[in-house]
């Protein structure tokens, strides 16, 4: 039986799929971001691991070879988001990438395209949103619905 969850401030039953087992790493700067994404994909069962820099999410991508989609924010300290998806997709290029950023105009998301990323979420972002987009990325292992 599936769970029906409700995107805050919207009428839109979410689903939430079952990710247990697989691994995302989450790059974002701003703790109340961190924790609304923790709190959104927390009964998803997926293991995430945060960076905070683009320097941090280059070495998790590194040093990590399970995971298997990244939610990179674009204004970060140290190396920025467009930069480190640059040097991500060097390393594992069929690795899905997300932007997920407050700069959301139509440049700012060509310009995370032309870095490599294969998705956009503007910010702030509703939960179904973030889901849908995550199923987009993940059609090799269909998440079953809990």
């Amino acid at each position: 039986m599936a769970i029906e969850l409700f995107a805050i401030g919207s009428n839109t039953k979410v689903d939430m799929p079952d990710w247990s087992g697989r691994t995302f790493l989450v790059v974002e700067d701003t703790v109340s971001n961190k924790a609304l994404i923790d709190t959104y994909l927390r009964r998803s069962g997926a293991n995430l691991i945060f960076a905070y820099t683009g320097l941090e999410a280059v070495e998790a991508v590194q040093n990590e070879k399970n995971i298997e989609l990244v939610l990179m924010d674009i204004r970060l300290p140290e190396m920025n988001g467009l930069t480190a998806t640059r040097i991500i997709k060097q390393l594992r290029p069929d690795l899905p990438l997300i932007a997920q950023t407050a700069y959301a105009m139509d440049n700012d998301r060509k310009a995370c395209l032309a870095a490599g990323c294969d998705g956009f979420l503007p910010k702030p972002y509703r939960k179904a949103d973030l889901i849908k987009i995550i199923q987009n990325y993940l059609p090799n292992k269909p998440a079953q619905v809990i």
